[in-house]
């Protein structure tokens, strides 16, 4: 038997009499209270009759429709949370961050001591990826939550929501080549503003020992290179790389048609454009759920406007979220349970492969400076 096209159709219509059925039959009960209940006619009483009548109608319609719909608006609500949930679970997990990178000033400043940690390089390729199991650090307050909604309602910036270099050393500290920027992530900034920079101007003392031996790899690195350099296998001629506009330009100048420059340029102009335009269109789509009410203010440049209202707004509905994934990070941790990771890093082979990247050059260095027994990262020196 064929099924009949109209059966969805009558199926909505007859659920939707139905709701409007209970919500009239709510809207009467509640009616009737309003106007039978001595608690209510003692209150009532009070105002003018003209105006009571209205009042009771328009209290018993809205009473009526949180009985039916409540349900239904608290999943909606829910579900539009959700959509921040793992943007959340990432600020809790920054606030970890920062706590960790504190630990790692006081450690190579010879403060304190981590069985967990044997090279500087360990806080950025190990524990930065591992921070939701690192066991040094005390757990996430309710103080360092409220703090960090506090951040989101105050800071506006694009790279918020960004999560990268929370380990690293150097450019944190604004030192080495990155001394002419001090780039930091805009929480780290907030945090310094608030409670100080003491941390930033203790001495580094553990990594200034490290760089004893990894001087020592880099002279042998050196000069194996210069030997290479004398072999009849060495091949002194530069690389060619397509990517790089000076080695196109002499190739296109020398064999090839000009007009392909002229192509180049404006294909990267558009190109920039069109990286830009998802972005872009995130935002739009942010504003768009945000609501007519949600308010821009005013920018010389338009564009630039509508991407900071439509990061207010996210920042905002992170800030809610955050409380709900904080207390589920609480009950994780009071059941024994492994909280929530953050989804910012890929996988262990790489992170491996980072670490003992950073061991490489201090072990090797270590191994040349002629020092016996096995490395240690110095607790006894300090």
């Amino acid at each position: 038997m064929s099924q009949d096209p109209f059966e969805h159709l009558s199926k909505s219509i007859e659920e939707s009499k139905e709701r409007v059925e209970k919500e009239q039959k709510f809207y009467e009960e509640i009616l009737n209270e309003l106007n039978t209940l001595p608690k209510y006619v003692e209150y009532f009483d009070k105002f003018h009759p003209h105006s009571v009548k209205g009042f009771k109608e328009e209290f018993a319609r809205y009473k009526a429709n949180s009985l039916l719909y409540e349900k239904s608006y608290r999943k909606m609500e829910e579900e539009e949370l959700l959509n921040y949930h793992e943007t959340a679970v990432n600020c809790l997990w920054e606030i970890q961050q920062k706590k960790l990178f504190t630990v790692q000033c006081r450690w190579r400043a010879g403060l304190v001591n981590l069985p967990e940690v044997k090279f500087t390089t360990d806080f950025e390729y190990y524990w930065q990826p591992k921070i939701n199991l690192c066991n040094f650090i005390e757990p996430v307050t309710q103080k360092e939550i409220d703090d960090y909604v506090n951040y989101l309602h105050e800071v506006k910036s694009k790279d918020v929501f960004d999560p990268d270099r929370y380990q690293d050393y150097d450019f944190i500290k604004g030192e080495g080549q990155f001394a002419k920027y001090k780039q930091r992530h805009p929480y780290y900034q907030w945090w310094y503003n608030k409670y100080g920079e003491d941390e930033l101007q203790l001495p580094d003392k553990r990594g200034d020992r490290e760089e004893k031996y990894v001087l020592l790899w880099r002279e042998e690195t050196n000069k194996r290179t210069e030997e290479y350099k004398t072999t009849p296998d060495y091949d002194s001629r530069p690389y060619i790389a397509f990517h790089e506009d000076i080695h196109f330009e002499q190739f296109i100048k020398k064999y090839g048609d000009e007009r392909m420059l002229e192509f180049k340029k404006v294909k990267k102009e558009i190109d920039s454009i069109y990286d830009e335009w998802p972005y872009f269109d995130e935002c739009l789509n942010l504003l768009k759920e945000a609501g007519e009410d949600w308010p821009v203010d005013d920018n010389i440049d338009w564009q630039q406007g509508l991407i900071m209202a439509a990061l207010r707004y996210k920042q905002t509905m992170v800030a809610r979220t955050l409380q709900l994934v904080f207390e589920d990070y609480l009950f994780r941790l009071e059941s024994n349970l492994a909280p929530i990771a953050p989804n910012y890093w890929g996988d262990d082979t790489h992170i491996n492969n980072m670490v003992r990247m950073g061991s490489m050059a201090t072990l090797r260095g270590w191994v040349l400076s002629g020092e016996k027994g096995e490395w240690h990262a110095g607790d006894n020196d300090l």
